[in-house]
Order: C-alpha cells, then sequence, then structure tokens
C-alpha cells in the first residue's frame, strides 16, 4: 500500500508523492510497457528530478495522474514560462517529463533551476522530434498523457484541474479529451483560435481537421493499444497518431475551455518542410486506408507557399507584416 505525502505545496508536481514506485505492467495487447528511467547513454549530458530522488506518481481514485511532457532542443528563450505554466497548475496530481535533446544553449541550465519539481528530465543527443516525443510516452506513468512544445504554455493555472474534473464527471473513456487553442505572436497577442467540436470521423479526416497536440490530452490506455509516434514521418507523426487513435472513437470536447498558447512558426514554415509535410501527409492517408484527393489539405499548403514567396519576394521584416496582414484577413473571413 503506497503512502502519499506533499514534498512541496508550492508546485503541483509536489502536493502528492510516494516513495514506493508504481507498478508498472504490460496488458494484452499493449504495443510497450512504461518506464521509468532511461537506459544510460555515454552521450547524455544530464539526467535529474525527483524520480531520481525516489519521489514517483501514482493515479488515485477521482484524481488522475496527468503526464505533460516537453519535449525542447535550444529552447532557453520560453522554456522557463512552459515550466511554469505546468508547476503553477491548481491540480495537485501531475507528473512533468522533459526531454532535452542535447541542448547547448542556456536549457540544461534553465531545466536544473526547475529540477526539484520535474519529475524526471534527460539531456542527451536524439533522432529528432518524434523520437524524443516517444521517449516521453515511454516515461509517461499517467492515465493522460499532454504534450506541451518548449515554446508554448498552458492558458491558465486551472486548466489541467478543470479536464480532469471533466474525465470524472464525465466517465470519459474516449482517446482523446480537447479544448480552445490560441495561436499567438510574438507578443503574445492572440492571432486565431482554434477548437470546435468533432462529430464526424470521415469530415474530420476529409478537412483535416488535426487536434493541435498543445490542446489535447491523449489516454494512454489507448495510446499502448496503437503504439507510438511513428518516427518514419519527419513532420507528420502527430496527424498519423490522431488518425489510428480515432479510427474507432471520436475525441471528447470540453466546451469553452482554453487549454492553452502556442506560437506561431514551427517545422513547417519553410518550403523544404512544407513539400515534406504534404507529401507525408499523402502517405499518412494512404497507411490509414483513405483515398483521393483532400482539398483541404492541398488548400492549406498552398497558402505556405504563399507565404514563403512573399517572404523571399519583399525580404524577411517587410515579408513578415504583409504575411500577417493576410493571415489576419484569412482568418476574420472564416469566422
Amino acid at each position: 500500500m503506497q503512502e502519499f505525502f506533499t514534498l512541496d505545496p508550492n508546485y503541483s508536481t509536489t502536493r502528492i508523492v510516494a516513495r514506493q514506485r508504481p507498478l508498472l505492467e504490460r496488458n494484452p495487447g499493449d504495443k510497450f510497457t512504461s518506464i521509468l528511467f532511461l537506459p544510460e547513454n555515454k552521450e547524455r549530458k544530464g539526467e535529474g528530478g525527483l524520480r531520481t530522488n525516489n519521489y514517483f506518481k501514482s493515479s488515485l481514485d477521482n484524481k488522475p495522474l496527468v503526464t505533460v511532457v516537453t519535449v525542447v532542443f535550444n529552447g532557453e528563450k520560453y522554456l522557463e514560462e512552459t515550466i511554469n505554466s505546468v508547476i503553477n497548475q491548481d491540480y495537485n496530481n501531475v507528473e512533468y517529463i522533459l526531454i532535452d535533446g542535447g541542448s547547448s544553449d542556456g536549457t540544461i541550465e534553465i531545466i536544473k533551476k526547475y529540477q526539484h519539481a520535474l519529475d524526471y528530465w534527460v539531456s542527451e543527443q536524439d533522432d529528432g522530434l518524434y523520437y524524443a516525443m516517444n521517449k516521453g510516452i515511454e516515461l509517461t506513468t499517467g492515465d493522460w498523457v499532454y504534450f506541451l512544445n518548449a515554446d508554448d504554455f498552458i492558458a491558465h493555472n486551472n486548466v489541467l484541474e478543470s479536464v480532469a474534473k471533466s474525465i470524472i464527471t464525465h466517465k470519459i473513456i474516449n482517446p482523446i479529451v480537447y479544448g480552445k487553442l490560441h495561436m499567438i505572436n510574438a507578443r503574445n497577442e492572440k492571432v486565431k483560435e482554434c477548437g470546435e467540436i468533432m462529430t464526424n470521423v470521415k469530415k474530420l479526416i476529409n478537412d483535416k481537421l488535426v487536434i493541435p497536440s498543445q490542446s489535447a490530452l491523449i489516454s494512454m490506455v489507448k495510446l499502448k493499444k496503437i503504439g507510438k509516434y511513428d518516427i518514419t514521418f519527419k513532420i507528420a507523426a502527430d496527424y498519423d497518431l490522431f488518425l489510428r487513435l480515432l479510427k474507432d472513437d471520436m475525441p471528447y470536447f470540453i466546451n469553452d475551455l482554453l487549454i492553452a498558447n502556442m506560437r506561431m512558426g514551427g517545422i513547417s514554415s519553410n518550403l523544404d518542410n512544407a513539400l515534406i509535410l504534404l507529401n507525408e501527409n499523402r502517405s499518412v492517408f494512404i497507411k490509414n486506408g483513405y483515398r483521393g484527393i483532400n482539398i483541404k489539405l492541398l488548400s492549406s499548403y498552398l497558402l505556405v507557399y504563399i507565404r514563403i514567396f512573399i517572404l523571399r519576394l519583399f525580404g524577411e521584416k517587410i515579408g513578415r507584416e504583409i504575411v500577417k496582414i493576410c493571415m489576419l484577413v484569412i482568418y476574420k473571413r472564416r469566422e
């Protein structure tokens, strides 16, 4: 019988801990088993957190353990804001895993500053974003896993509390629980709001209504059944994962709950990556048994090409202002 206690009341990650290691089982049909620590690596730059000091987490009655995973590489600019948005949550059964790809800036120093409130962190070279995210999945011991990028942040302190209450109250067994997301600019100003109820899988697939990871919690029970991210995809592995998760059930939308703020930009914002993403999304369609032309998908990447053309024609500074105006007009017309 585990005995739980409060290590530090100031953080969401230290209010309920135990000395006894959780029992990590592999049920029939599971594609992987959770682990508490990554295997030794001679290129590892650092490792630490609550687990390395023998403090562990478990789900409790009416208080599911929520695991937050942040993957980072040279992300010193926004990482501290991201971390604080997690450890300052009102909810008191939170597990926080941080995977660093061997950063060379001040990222590791920031991580060490907060390692007293992190369950586990590691810094070592890896083979890319989804490889690192799969590490986070393996290290998850919670019932639900939430991926928060190192330049994004949870919208307010009661988000995880609200999600947990919805899961308990509505007895949610859907593969994904999600809410709204604000896309923001460098000044933290809202540019666009994402998030709507999805009631039809076919429409979801055809319209490419992918739920941003920053606004979605994934059931670990479902995730263990379908497996981790497919690392053969460089950019579209999240799209593939959601298609696999949603083949048999729809996601559960929490009305009027803003989950997170996501900064605009990212891996698909240059021409080469846009081409890769277009091809990969087509491959994801085929892999998951879908055929035909996805008009919404093609139109989305046409906008990417136009954006890059404007940047190259007018230069970075003027081009970005023109793109910003164009995006505001497009989003306004869609509302």
